[in-house]
This record gives C-alpha cells, structure tokens and sequence, in this order.
C-alpha cells in the first residue's frame, strides 16, 4: 500500500513537473519570437530613406543668357547692380511757346481779332523720345549714377486760333548726368536728381517775317529731379520672368520734372517741364 502510494506521489510529481517546464519553454520561445520581431522592425526602419526637409532656400534663378556674366549665382534679381538703362519718355507739354516770344518775333501769328490785330502765337510743343545710360559699377556704393544720351522727337500743336507754319525738323539730342538715391535692394520708390542739357535744332516753313524757312538750333539746359516706381516690387513673378526672358533685371514707372533755360537769342525758354516714361536696367 505505501508502496504504491508513493508511486503515485512520484507520478503526480512528475505530471506537475512537466507542466512547469512547458510553460517555462513556451514563455522563452514568446520571448524569442518577440525579441526577433523587434530586430526586424529596427533593421526596415533604418533602411528607410528619411523625408527631404523642405528646403527654407530661394532657388537660383538661371543665367538668361551667355552674353549676361555673372559672378555668382543670385537668388534675388533685385541683389544685381545693373550697368545700361533705357528710358521711353513723354513730354506732353515739352515747350509752351506762350512765355517764349519765339513764333511772335519771327513773324508767326495766331491769327487776327476784330480788329484786325495779329494774336500772339502759342502752340504748344510736344516730345517723345529714347534715353540710353552707363551706370559706372564703381560708383554704385552709395545708390547709383548714371550717365546718359538721349534722343527726341518733337511736335508741334496750335493753341486756340494760332496759326503756324509746318515743322519740317524738330528734334533734339541731349546729354544729362543724374543720381538715384537707391539705399537698399528692392528700393520701392526711388528718388532722381540731375543735371541735362539739349540741343534744340529747329527749322519752320511758314509765314515769318522773313517769308521763307526759319531754321536754327539753341541749348536748353537745367536741373532736374523726379521720382521712379519699381515694377518688380508691384510685379515680382513677371520680373522674374522678364529677367530669364531678356536680361532685363529691373524696370521702372518714371516721373521727371526739369527746370528749363537757354540763352539762345532767337529761341528763348525758360519755364518747367514734365516727362513721364518707362525705364528698365540690364
């Protein structure tokens, strides 16, 4: 009987044994497996490529063509020191003759009143015209100068009952110097003064005093001053584009005014004067 209960004892032992140790096996493989999932999961997350960081810098704008040098690359069109301009302007009212005397004293008349009196003549002359300009590099520390030499066209319309003979040739060539008080990049409005001086070269066939052609050139010369509006800080995306397009890097809304005299005996002009124009710089 003891015999056979302590067989029974030793099996139950070993029943209960066995037990643990599938239990203990079963927790190592879990670990195992769990430590072996881990790995794995470390390994594919390493050999994943990173996201790009959104990069915070300004791409290059390209070089708009081989003839345009540069010493670096840009990033900002208005950070370029532009060397030439050019200039289309408008002088609606160039010259008011009715200050001048000129059409009076050569005979021109602005017709008769009642009486049969001459009125005086004062048509008014008109300009349209093309400025080119050097901008020395060495003097843009400190804004800009700009030295320049334009072309116009001029013409002539009658005042309220001035009659006038034809304008065959009404031009003018000129030579100015200005400044442009340009502090920093992208400057939205910049301020302009200068000096110019034109030569007027006119010649007028009509009834004079002399019944034939009346021809000549005088200088007009004064200061002046005005002020430019940056199209590329109204319009920057088609700035850009006009600057890969042409090499254009900045262009402008132009005010001028002058301040006109000339000592010419047969064609003085004093008064002021008003151009409006368009501007852009390579």
């Amino acid at each position: 009987m003891f015999k056979d209960m302590r067989t029974y004892n030793d099996r139950k032992f070993y029943m209960s044994s066995m037990k643990k140790i599938k239990a203990t096996s079963l927790k190592a493989l879990w670990i195992v497996f769990e430590l072996s999932f881990m790995h794995t999961s470390f390994v594919q997350a390493d050999s994943i490529s990173p996201a790009p960081t959104p990069s915070t810098t300004a791409p290059e704008i390209p070089n708009p063509a081989s003839w345009i040098k540069r010493k670096k690359p840009i990033t900002d069109i208005n950070l370029l020191h532009p060397q030439f301009g050019f200039q289309l302007f408008a002088a609606p009212w160039l010259i008011n003759t009715k200050n001048t005397g000129f059409f009076n004293s050569q005979g021109f008349t602005g017709g008769q009143d009642a009486s049969g009196n001459n009125l005086p003549a004062n048509p008014t002359v008109s300009s349209i015209g093309l400025l080119f300009d050097y901008q020395p590099e060495f003097l843009q520390f400190f804004g800009a100068v700009d030295l320049g030499v334009s072309y116009a066209m001029n013409f002539v319309f009658p005042g309220p009952n001035t009659y006038v003979g034809s304008a065959d040739f009404l031009q003018t060539v000129g030579f100015q110097v200005k400044y442009q008080l340009r502090l920093y990049p992208g400057q939205p409005i910049v301020p302009v003064v200068g000096y110019f001086a034109d030569l007027f070269l006119y010649s007028f066939s009509g009834p004079n005093s002399t019944g034939g052609t009346l021809s000549g050139r005088s200088w007009i010369q004064g200061p002046m001053a005005g002020v430019w509006l940056l199209i590329n800080w109204m319009e920057p995306a088609a700035s850009r584009d006009l600057y890969i397009n042409s090499g254009f890097s900045r262009s402008y809304l132009t005010f001028e005014a002058r301040q006109m005299s000339s000592g010419g005996p047969s064609f003085a002009v004093t008064g002021s004067t008003y151009l409006f124009g368009l501007r852009v710089e390579i």
